[in-house]
């Protein structure tokens, strides 16, 4: 084996090891980040604001991140305060943009059936739309985006 077949079959490793368990973690409840202080506030209005959807955009995106980070950590039996190998996180910026395509097309999905307040209120259309990620009816997750 030459050495780009070596670094391509590590980078495809971290991939796995970041990616598979992405449909059961993804959006493990990113909705708490749209608004940490809404016990604070009025309810909520009925349509998405754009702020909103990019609150809810980055939430997402971070809680995956975040998510595979822990998922990644486990699966190689790291200790919590071990530091990521620097090709692991290599690895996950690349994946950044998959991810928050795969979130921006789950919101989207979200946002055409229901309004801020009905999502408010029962978040399930999250779990269940993060399960058909990857699938024919659900949203793709493509994590060979360049």
């Amino acid at each position: 084996m030459n050495v780009r077949t070596v670094s391509r079959a590590r980078r495809a490793g971290h991939r796995a090891l970041l990616a598979a368990p992405i449909a059961a973690i993804l959006f493990a409840s990113p909705a708490g980040r749209v608004r940490a202080d809404d016990d604070q506030k009025p309810p909520p209005e009925e349509s998405w604001s754009e702020k909103d959807q990019r609150d809810m955009l980055s939430g997402c995106t971070e809680s995956v991140k975040e998510r595979a980070l822990e998922s990644f950590r486990i699966q190689a039996k790291l200790d919590p305060e071990a530091p990521i190998p620097d090709e692991v996180m290599a690895a996950l910026a690349r994946m950044e943009p998959a991810f928050e395509s795969t979130c921006r097309c789950v919101l989207e999905r979200i946002m055409s059936t229901q309004t801020l307040r009905e999502f408010l209120l029962d978040q399930s259309v999250m779990i269940r739309e993060a399960q058909k990620v990857g699938t024919p009816e659900g949203c793709p997750l493509d994590l060979d985006q360049p």
